[in-house]
């Protein structure tokens, strides 16, 4: 296996900080990987409880659902900071030894400024629907409805 990919074995050439330091990247790909896992199972898990609330309204959840996505979202847009800060330092290497290549960091902007959007757009639907129930609670205690 040994030539075939820098997957399987090191090249006889690296030094034994390069080694290190590709080392280091792959374990901090890894740790950035296992964020994005946990922020998909965050919200894999809201997806259940949304499920509980459509067939059981009348079920009071804890955590909220919203709370999860938030929390979710939050991960996500950590561990693609992380990626992004990753694309720029290779960028920079490269810059270094004269062959630029800056489409892994314009894709990984790309995708953080996407992530960010829909954390936004979230928090914007979340603070529109409490303000729509705060709206109807006040209307059922002007029309002297009880309330739940």
């Amino acid at each position: 296996m040994k030539g075939e990919s820098g997957l399987w074995a090191h090249s006889p050439d690296f030094s034994i900080r390069e080694l290190e330091e590709s080392l280091a990247l792959l374990e901090d790909s890894q740790k950035l990987l296992r964020m994005i896992m946990l922020g998909l199972i965050i919200q894999y898990r809201s997806l259940d409880l949304e499920r509980c609330q459509l067939l059981c309204p009348a079920q009071n959840l804890d955590p909220q659902p919203l709370e999860m996505q938030t929390a979710a979202g939050l991960i996500n847009i950590a561990a693609l900071t992380g990626f992004l800060r990753q694309a720029e330092s290779l960028a920079c290497q490269t810059d270094a030894s004269g062959s630029p290549d800056r489409l892994n960091t314009l894709l990984g902007a790309g995708s953080l400024f996407i992530a960010v959007l829909r954390f936004l757009q979230l928090q914007d639907s979340s603070q529109q629907s409490g303000q729509g129930d705060s709206q109807t609670l006040e209307i059922l205690e002007e029309s002297g409805e009880p309330s739940l």
